[in-house]
């Protein structure tokens, strides 16, 4: 029994593990650096250089260098006219790129400037709606059926005696999951909205 495949296996990880160890140190100064920058878009670059270092030694490394290569390649010789196309598109992509980039930066700054802070509600958000009874009609159930003047139409949750009669002046008050009506008497009475 030899141990002589072992052993390589042993040494080959051992140094595949100290260029690993020494490859993120020098990375980890880079983005150190990177982390110094103050401009979002800047640091971003910074970022994205030693990502595409990375991927370039990785593809060196497997021996096939087509992730080096351009994505809109082409074999044989290239007239001008098509040089120039490729280099407007590739400054195109990386406009709009840029341009999405800036777009994401702004959003995120946004977010991170409202995160935790309270939420203020509109003032035009009403949470009661003063009017007049225009017409009064009782459904099949037995729910009054109110018209306003404003043109909504109100019925009540439940059935029962109460005196609501035309040209009355009502209040309409938003709850946390219903709404409730107050008549000129004072009395409540849970309703809902039909139109």
């Amino acid at each position: 029994m030899t141990w002589e495949p072992a052993m390589k296996i042993v040494k080959c990880s051992i140094y595949l593990t100290i260029l690993l160890c020494l490859s993120t140190s020098v990375e980890a100064d880079e983005i150190t650096d990177c982390l110094a920058i103050d401009s979002n878009l800047a640091r971003l670059d910074c970022y994205d250089s030693i990502a595409r270092r990375r991927v370039s030694a990785a593809a060196q490394e497997s021996g096939s260098d087509t992730a080096a290569k351009p994505r809109k390649a082409t074999l044989g010789k290239k007239s001008k006219k098509s040089e120039q196309s490729s280099v407007s598109q590739t400054t195109i992509e990386e406009t709009s790129t840029t341009r999405e980039v800036t777009k994401a930066a702004e959003k995120e700054e946004g977010f991170l400037s409202r995160f935790g802070k309270k939420i203020k509600k509109p003032k035009t958000d009403r949470q009661s709606v003063s009017s007049r009874v225009t017409s009064v009609r009782k459904s099949p159930m037995g729910n009054h059926i109110l018209g306003l003047a404003n043109g909504q139409t109100w019925v009540e949750n439940e059935p029962g005696r109460r005196s609501i009669k035309a040209e009355q002046s009502i209040t309409v008050t938003k709850k946390l999951l219903s709404f409730e009506m107050q008549l000129e008497s004072g009395r409540r009475v849970a309703v809902h909205r039909i139109d």
